[in-house]
């Protein structure tokens, strides 16, 4: 049994996905398949999210597996998992295999390979039925927050700002705090996130007074000084910054999502686009994501029923009748007229014609 296996505590691997349904997704692209009962539909933050861990694997699959992923590919990691802590319980398998397609991809990059797999693990912690402190995931976050290598320790605490509601203040602190005593990438992060992880800055500044390190003791109560005369919320300004980095890449996300009308059945709906999402009154052009072509999406005609209750809803009772003017019985007339529906099934059959005088009257 390998190390994972053997300390798992969620009952599961992450790639132990479950068997292949007939997804929203399938639905939208009119993919053959059986119907479930009761097949859910994704929140706007879960099409944010398989736009971004899509994009990110793109870029990871056309780049050079031997070097570091770049910067922005980080940050669309950072976003994705933002969304999946903030949103991922109403996730459905659909984004859960977006995840594990993504963690297969960093695996097959240079050794080693986990930090860069952690994101997409973290990312399934919303699917897992323990609490968050508690699965394998975020317990390989906190264990490596005081990482000997510097990079590896600052990827760590960004990773660690974004899932911070899930970390785990006894275990975390005490790394975080020795950070700041002995460490020279990135002390003050460490105490940063320390700071946000508990809850209140008095807390924190109980724990940080308490700790000792003697190694480095002198450093430590330095380094705490300084802490204290630039406060709180100057040593957080990085991963505030950080923080609204990903948020800018969520909502741009989200205003770049397309949205197509529903089709007949068979229809397939570009890729990067909605589907099914309600009509619109005009024909709506798709750009397909990554291509410069471009589809027409022609909307459904409403059936003769819809046609029926959209009238129903646009002739007023008997006593709203009664007042109204000419002009707006010819035009309400004009209106169901367009629709294809007859006048008199709403007991209009008195609207005075064009031209002639008088005020409509209701025959009911």
């Amino acid at each position: 049994m390998d190390q994972e296996n053997e300390h798992r505590t969620d009952g599961e691997r992450p790639g132990d996905l479950p068997g292949p349904d007939f997804s929203w997704e399938d639905l939208e692209t009119a993919k053959p398949g059986q119907l479930a009962l009761f097949t859910p539909f994704p929140t706007v933050a879960e099409r944010a999210f398989l736009v971004l861990a899509r994009k990110w694997n793109v870029d990871v699959q056309a780049g050079d597996r031997n070097i570091s992923l770049p910067r922005e590919v980080d940050i669309l990691a950072l976003s994705c998992l933002l969304l999946a802590v903030e949103w991922g319980d109403k996730f459905t398998d659909v984004a859960r295999h977006q995840m594990e397609s993504n963690r297969g991809a960093a695996a097959a990059r240079r050794e080693p390979s986990w930090y860069d797999q952690l994101p997409w693990e973290l990312c399934q912690v919303p699917f897992m039925m323990v609490s968050p402190p508690e699965t394998i995931a975020v317990e390989r976050l906190t264990v490596n927050l005081d990482h000997h290598s510097g990079s590896i320790r600052c990827w760590m605490m960004e990773i660690g700002w974004i899932a911070r509601s899930w970390l785990s203040t006894p275990e975390a602190i005490p790394l975080l705090l020795k950070n700041l005593a002995d460490t020279l990438g990135g002390p003050f992060n460490a105490a940063g996130l320390a700071a946000a992880i508990v809850s209140t800055e008095e807390e924190f500044w109980t724990l940080a007074r308490d700790f000792k390190y003697d190694r480095f003791a002198e450093q430590y109560a330095h380094r705490l000084k300084l802490l204290e005369e630039h406060g709180i919320f100057d040593i957080q300004a990085f991963f505030w910054k950080l923080e609204a980095q990903c948020r800018k890449v969520i909502g741009d996300a989200v205003l770049g999502l397309r949205l197509v009308p529903p089709g007949p059945p068979g229809t397939s709906y570009p890729s990067g686009s909605v589907g099914a999402v309600g009509p619109v009154e005009k024909p709506t052009i798709v750009t397909t994501a990554g291509d410069a072509s471009t589809t027409l999406v022609e909307p459904e005609a409403p059936t003769r029923e819809e046609l029926v209750k959209l009238a129903k809803m646009m002739v007023p009772g008997p006593a709203e009748l009664a007042k109204m003017s000419e002009a707006e019985i010819r035009e309400l007339a004009a209106k169901l007229e367009a629709a294809g529906i007859d006048a008199t099934m709403f007991s209009l059959k008195d609207i005075p014609p064009t031209g002639d005088p008088g005020k409509g009257t209701n025959s009911s």
